[in-house]
């Protein structure tokens, strides 16, 4: 049976992946119209296809090999997080968890701020990943706490 950090880790791949294939198609197809634009100011491809959809580029540089899109790294982090629940085996997992999920959170945020007042825009497949980033952080902090010796000393009974 999956976990409920496994089955929100599969929504965010699958958003990742649409992602992907609406970037791909709006760069290759010319007119291409993706099921998520509804209009000039709702338009997903319009936004994978700005600077913003290569964050990695705009810090390294176009033609750098790490200049992907960021749906990619968003599939990659899914993926791990997907595997959380089955690599029992790795030391401070919670603790990795929490803070993979926490800069996810605070990247959604970012692209959050560039979405809203730098394109004018609103891409309901971000969003729709900027809630599954934020439901994994909580996710994460809920198992963070229930982790032995996190949630404070304990109190001894006399």
């Amino acid at each position: 049976m999956l976990s409920w950090v496994q089955k929100l880790a599969i929504i965010g791949m699958a958003v990742s992946g649409y992602a992907l294939y609406v970037e791909h198609k709006a760069v290759s197809t010319p007119n291409y119209k993706a099921l998520c634009d509804v209009s000039e100011q709702i338009s997903c491809s319009a936004v994978f296809s700005s600077k913003y959809g290569h964050s990695v580029g705009m810090l390294l540089g176009d033609n750098h090999y790490l200049n992907l899109p960021n749906a990619f790294y968003g599939l990659l982090f899914y993926v791990a997080v997907f595997l959380y629940d089955v690599l029992t085996f790795i030391p401070f997992r919670h603790h990795l968890f929490f803070v993979a999920s926490s800069g996810a959170v605070i990247f959604s945020a970012y692209l959050a701020y560039i979405l809203y007042f730098v394109l004018e825009d609103l891409c309901l497949v971000c969003v729709s990943s900027y809630i599954v980033n934020l439901l994994l952080w909580f996710a994460s902090f809920s198992r963070l706490g229930r982790t032995k010796g996190v949630s404070g000393p304990s109190k001894k009974k006399a």
